[in-house]
């Protein structure tokens, strides 16, 4: 007596179940990921870390909208103008 499996349903539902669980471990990789980041935020740095003599000055670098970099000055601004009505 020969018993008939069809081995490629098997196969389709074991992939099924596999990608399944891919899925919840990765969902849960991704909320422990969440909760440990949202937890580092409440620390803050020490004020020997920020009131430092040799910080970098960031705005040589990045210029911010309501002042101009170096050379910039003559320059047009690049943001959009409205008439105000």
């Amino acid at each position: 007596m020969a018993l008939y499996r069809d081995t490629e349903i098997i196969d389709e539902i074991k992939r099924q179940i596999a990608v399944s669980y891919l899925t919840i471990f990765t969902g849960l990789l991704g909320l422990l990921s969440a909760f440990i980041f949202f937890y580092f935020l409440r620390f803050k740095a020490s004020t020997k870390q920020t009131d430092r003599d040799n910080r970098i000055k960031w705005s040589k670098f990045i210029p911010y909208r309501n002042e101009t970099s170096n050379g910039d000055s003559e320059k047009e601004s690049q943001d959009a103008t409205f008439k105000d009505d």
